[in-house]
């Protein structure tokens, strides 16, 4: 027997005991549908309970965080589940997929191992997973690349994709390479762009006014080509204060552009073909 692992004949009741109850349970009371657990709570509990655990070595700050972020709650915020019952959680939820591939006994192992590598803090999954892992949602992936062009109807577009993923927990990206520089024509209202920087500040407020998964500030990484017309407004956009605070921001560069620095040589903004023909890549 592994430390903090059950021993088969643990297991094996705890596994009839969810074969009767079943998996699918109803709606309970004060936790809110997307929150609810695809596997009664009451028969996780009983797996932590019978696989004779030890508590997992968690500091008082970690408790904390766990609390406020990860732990399934009720609407006044009360824990309805403890640590190892989210660490079995999580563990029955990610085994499942095992069912594909091997029998359930395999599924059972897989769970297993698991559990007893979170409960002995040898490895833990992104904060997705251990939120959303056994919830109707099931989203458990922490990153995602929106594509973003130059009209309004992608801008919103990705605008309105980035609410709904980071409503599930995920993480955004975006390049704003092809948007039209500050200043710009823009075709038949005869009026000009305002900017990428300025359509970047629109998705820092929408994310300002938004939890990820209701339990943690949203995240965005943007990106911007070297030779975009508005690359030094971009790398400056944070040093203002209270800016940009959802963004990580970073400056895609090619090897010529790299060439170029290594020769201290100047090269122009938005208007050298040669280089833009070489940096494609990034296109």
């Amino acid at each position: 027997m592994v430390a903090g692992i059950p021993d088969r004949g643990h297991w094996g009741r705890c596994c009839c005991i969810l074969s009767l109850v079943g998996y699918e349970v109803e709606t309970q009371q004060n936790l809110s549908q997307e929150r609810q657990p695809k596997h009664s709570l009451e028969c996780l509990r009983m797996i932590a309970m019978e696989s004779n655990t030890s508590p997992s070595n968690l500091s008082t700050i970690s408790q904390q965080i766990l609390r406020k972020r990860i732990l399934l709650c009720d609407e006044q915020g009360n824990p309805l589940e403890t640590a190892e019952e989210m660490f079995w959680r999580v563990a029955w939820e990610i085994a499942k997929v095992e069912r594909q591939f091997r029998n359930s006994t395999d599924v059972r192992q897989a769970a297993r191992s698991f559990a007893g590598m979170m409960q002995a803090l040898e490895f833990l999954p992104n904060s997705p997973t251990l939120m959303n892992a056994g919830l109707p949602n099931g989203q458990l992936s922490a990153c995602f690349v929106l594509p973003l062009e130059d009209s309004m109807e992608s801008i919103f577009r990705t605008l309105r994709d980035m609410a709904l993923i980071q409503k599930s927990g995920g993480g955004t990206g975006f390049s704003f390479s092809h948007l039209r520089p500050r200043g710009d024509a823009v075709g038949p209202t005869r009026g000009t762009s305002s900017g990428p920087v300025s359509f970047m500040k629109l998705f820092d407020y929408a994310c300002e006014t938004t939890r990820s998964g209701g339990a943690r500030r949203s995240a965005n990484m943007g990106v911007m080509r070297f030779d975009h017309p508005d690359i030094l407004e971009f790398v400056t956009a944070k040093t203002q204060p209270d800016t940009l605070r959802t963004f990580n921001i970073s400056v895609a560069a090619s090897d010529s552009f790299v060439d170029l620095v290594r020769r201290n040589a100047d090269y122009p903004l938005g208007v050298c073909l040669r280089i833009a023909l070489r940096c494609a890549e990034f296109a």
